[in-house]
Order: C-alpha cells, then structure tokens, then sequence
C-alpha cells in the first residue's frame, strides 16, 4: 500500500511540474537551441560557445541540436512549428530562410519567425589546395574553360549560397564543372584536402586551413572581403555584375518561432547580445574570419525580409536551371 502511494506522488509530481513552472520566471528550465548543420561546421561552433555563454546568463542549460539537411530548411521548418515559449530557438545563417524556399518545397516565410538578434556574417569563398598548379582564380577558371566536366568542386550542402555562385560564374564565363555536394563544412573541407574534388567553394570554416597553408583561397564572394588576406580579391572586384548573394544569405543571428512574448524577446535578446560580445567568442569570430555586425531584433528581421524580396526577383530562374 505505502509502494501505491509513493507511486502515485511520483505520477502526480510529474505532471504538475509544468503547471507550476508555468508560473515561474522565464526560463524555468533547459532551452533547445537548434543548428542546421551537421557538427563542426562554422554555425555549430559558434552556436556551442554561445550554449555555454548564454546559460550562465539565463542560469538555464542551453542544449544544442543539430537539425541538418537542405542548407537548414529542416532546422527552419521545424523552428517555425514549435511553441513560442522561449524554448525552442535557433541559429540562423540566413539563407535557410533567403534562398532555400527557391530550391526546395518549404513550408515557411520570413514572417514567421521571431528575430532576436543579428551578431554577423559568414565568408563564403573558392579555394584549392596548397599544391594545386593554380594561384588566382582566373588561371582555375582557364583550366576549367579548357576542360569541361573535368574539374570538380564540393560545398557544404546540395543546394547552398556557394553552389549557387557558383553557378552564375560558370554561366557569365561558359564553364561546364561538376558540383560534389556534402552535408556540411566539415566533410566538404576533408574531402579537398583527401584530394577527391579540385577546389573547395564553402563559408569561413576554410579560413583555418587558408591560414594554416594546407588551402590556397582564390577568391571571396563577399563584398567586403577579409582583413586577414587582403591580397584576395572579391568577385566584385574582378568584375562580376551579378547579385552578391553571399552578403545576403551569410547574415547569422538568433530567431525563434513567431509569437515570443515582448519580456521573453527582451531576455534573449539581452542575453545573446552580451554573449556575442563576450571576449572568447569575439576571438573565435576572428579565427573564423566572420565579420562581428550587432543588430536589434527588428533591424535583423528588416534586412532577412528586404533581402528576401531582392531574392524573389532573380533566383527563380536560376533554381530553374538548376533544378533541371
């Protein structure tokens, strides 16, 4: 009898708990904090400093998983169906949102999330190994002209920013290459340095082997460029006249599902914000070569739906293509 009873205590604390957690001052327990990319790569190591910055602040564990698949439309379409408790939050690099929905039946907008702040940008670019015979991005494209469907170059996901870009390179130059997709940076970068593709075309998780001498980087997609190798030119720079998808579609900050309550949003936005300008995590921006841009919540959410609405107008016949 007294086993029935301690029993059925265990039964009802179980489900009065949430009840009286319900009450209490958010957050009252573990936060799920979703990455759409498999371990290792530039997001995932960025969001697991952060776990660790931001659950000494909220004083709550910040779990991390990875959701991965289709450049983090699976991560993004699960956010978007989860309650707007503050439980479930997400790292974004943008173009889940920007680019993805063009490529591949998703159901979500850029409405339906909550922003909660912006803390930078991801360097996108092309490059080789050490000792591969070419040392600009010219020569690379020379050979390739010369030899269709000989050179192969792999990325971080089947369809992603950089397969893109590169894409509209091989249509404004008449290149015909061989795109190997992988499920994150991680294996793309293992497979150029194994010598199974010809370049590497990836964010700023190639800047370590760049720095290192193992890679050789030939070029930038961004506009801005990097400080730390000065001497490498942006597609802009060389004359490319088509839209800088790579400063659209780089942008990373942390969202939620729509709906967070105004006090929730506060709390996380405070929290992040501090976090992102915690001295560790400024250092690894650096050795990730990820520019350190701070935005509010709104003005995160205003630059995700303007480049949106600039994505509407010239990807849907490139995903087209590309589809084909």
């Amino acid at each position: 009898m007294e086993k029935i009873g301690k029993t059925f205590f265990i039964a009802c604390l179980f489900f009065l708990l949430p009840v009286f957690a319900y009450g209490q001052e958010y957050p009252s327990r573990p936060v799920e904090f979703i990455v759409g990319y498999p371990p290792g790569g530039v997001s995932d190591t960025q969001a697991r400093l952060l776990s660790k910055l931001v659950e000494k602040i909220l004083g709550q564990p910040i779990l991390v998983s990875n959701k991965a698949g289709v450049s983090g439309g699976v991560s993004q379409a699960f956010l978007v169906t989860q309650k707007p408790d503050g439980y479930t939050i997400a790292h974004l690099s943008a173009g889940a949102i920007i680019y993805v929905p063009f490529f591949e039946k998703m159901d979500y907008k850029p409405q339906d999330c909550s922003y909660i702040m912006g803390f930078g940008y991801q360097l996108h670019g092309v490059s080789v190994r050490a000792e591969a015979p070419w040392n600009t991005f010219r020569e690379f494209l020379e050979y390739a002209k010369k030899n269709p469907g000989k050179v192969k170059y792999a990325t971080y996901s089947p369809v992603s920013t950089t397969s893109i870009v590169m894409e509209m390179v091989a249509r404004e130059e008449g290149i015909d290459w061989t795109h190997i997709p992988y499920k994150g940076d991680g294996p793309a970068i293992t497979s150029i340095l194994g010598g199974h593709v010809d370049a590497l075309a990836t964010s700023s998780g190639q800047m370590p082997y760049v720095r290192s001498g193992k890679l050789k980087l030939l070029a930038i997609f961004n506009s801005f460029g990097s400080k730390n190798v000065p001497n490498v030119p942006t597609l802009r720079a060389m004359g490319y006249k088509f839209p800088l998808l790579s400063d659209m579609t780089t942008s990373t900050g942390i969202i939620g599902p729509k709906g967070i309550k105004p006090e929730i949003h506060q709390k996380l936005e405070e929290a992040f914000t501090k976090a992102t300008k915690d001295p560790s995590f400024l250092k690894l921006m650096e050795s990730l070569d990820c520019p350190v841009a701070y935005r509010t919540g709104k003005e995160f959410e205003e630059e995700i739906v303007n480049s949106y609405q600039v994505c509407e107008k010239v990807l849907p016949p490139i995903a087209a293509k590309m589809k084909k």
